[in-house]
């Protein structure tokens, strides 16, 4: 979910800031240096850095390089077992971005997922927890409903209190980056009305769950990811 949890979080941020993302699957030392060197200019307010890993290290030198200030873990899972070797190495590796964060940061996390839920932060820094499932969570997503037009939901918060949005995304998977992005921008002093309103302008990821119309009938392109 990184690469759709980063435009939906560019979508909110552009709402009061003057943002820049890394492009498509721009993620690797390589692409991130591109970005900056061609695209970041003293202007920008915000850099929304995407990371990818598949080496043990990699979060590592990603996070020496951009010094990031808020991080978002997504998920955590089996991909890239041949180079990480485990799948412990991989957790901690993914959660080396929440630990590599100032005392002053702030980590976000996806508390849907079990390896993210059992892990223990090594860090005194702020965290944010969001979730579908998780019920002990600061940001949740409850009465979700979908249709041909996209999705709803409300985003509950730890005091019970219900603010409802609406997107034209579709899945369960989704919601859980919106989520991911909302909190962000409530961190960043984002207003609800402010968040309503950028989440229903998100726009699909190019070949993510796309949908098409075309001579009348309707189409899901989900053609990126090839992995069954």
């Amino acid at each position: 979910g990184k690469t759709s949890s980063k435009n939906i979080l560019q979508e909110i941020l552009s709402e009061r800031y003057y943002s820049l993302m890394t492009p498509a699957s721009f993620n690797t030392p390589m692409g991130i240096t591109i970005t900056v060197r061609e695209k970041l200019k003293p202007i920008h307010e915000v850099f929304i850095c995407e990371m990818g890993a598949d080496h043990v290290g990699d979060i590592q030198q990603l996070s020496d390089f951009v010094k990031p200030e808020i991080g978002i873990v997504t998920s955590i899972g089996p991909q890239h077992l041949n180079t990480f070797g485990s799948l412990q190495n991989i957790i901690n590796e993914k959660m080396k971005l929440i630990e590599n964060l100032p005392s002053s940061g702030t980590g976000v996390l996806n508390m849907d997922n079990e390896h993210i839920r059992s892990y223990h932060v090594k860090n005194n820094c702020k965290v944010v927890t969001y979730g579908i499932v998780s019920e002990d969570v600061d940001l949740r997503a409850v009465n979700l409903s979908y249709s041909s037009a996209g999705s709803t939901f409300d985003l509950m918060e730890r005091d019970g209190t219900l603010t409802p949005f609406r997107t034209k995304l579709l899945g369960e998977h989704n919601i859980a980056n919106i989520l991911a992005a909302i909190a962000v921008g409530l961190e960043m002093g984002i207003t609800k009305e402010q968040l309503q309103r950028a989440v229903a302008k998100v726009n699909y990821v190019e070949h993510r769950l796309e949908v098409k119309k075309i001579n009348g009938y309707t189409f899901i392109d989900d053609a990126f990811n090839s992995n069954p």
